[in-house]
């Protein structure tokens, strides 16, 4: 693809995915600081309302950050359906990550380690874009590996089985990370002290 074309994989991999693990973790600190995950105990509201409210705040979020960035650099992509269920499966997955690690975090300064660690990992498919030589195996493992390279085949390689790996990844991805989250929101933080 064309060197500025190139960078709509890489944009959506470290932006939506970060933008996602963030957004979701600030957003539960901001609740615990506020006290109105204690005023959340003596309501109905369960873990998995919790978790769906604030997923569908940021999945709006990136899906107009997808519109922006996309519709910007190349319009035509926007239509891709199966690009939009790669991002928002993305978006999911490390939004209920950020959440299921700001559980276990009393301050959204003492989020900034996490933040940073999580972000160099995720950073490290985008060497093997320029560096192909350096893939490492393990890197496959990560969200933003999946993201970046099934968005790249999807709108340049044409390699469906590629594309295909993505997708059951990013859905057993979000699926795992969701599950999880909600299970530790409803047992950290949601049950009655």
């Amino acid at each position: 693809p064309p060197f500025d074309l190139l960078f709509i994989p890489i944009l959506l991999a470290l932006d939506l995915c970060l933008l996602g693990f963030m957004f979701g973790a600030v957003m539960l600190l901001q609740d615990k600081q506020n006290n109105t995950i204690a005023a959340l105990r003596v309501t109905p509201a369960t873990a998995w309302d919790y978790l769906g409210a604030k997923l569908l705040v940021n999945l709006g979020l990136s899906a107009l950050n997808l519109l922006v960035l996309v519709g910007v650099a190349a319009p035509a992509f926007v239509l891709e359906p199966l690009l939009w269920l790669l991002v928002l499966l993305a978006c999911m997955g490390m939004t209920a990550l950020g959440m299921a690690i700001a559980v276990f975090i009393r301050s959204i300064a003492q989020f900034f380690y996490p933040l940073m660690l999580v972000g160099l990992l995720a950073s490290t498919p985008l060497y093997m874009v320029f560096e192909p030589t350096a893939a490492l195996s393990w890197t496959r493992a990560l969200p933003t590996y999946q993201l970046l390279f099934g968005s790249e085949a999807l709108l340049f390689a044409g390699d469906p089985a590629l594309v295909a790996e993505a997708l059951i990844y990013l859905g057993c991805f979000a699926l795992v990370a969701t599950l999880l989250c909600t299970a530790l929101v409803h047992a950290r933080l949601l049950r009655p002290a």
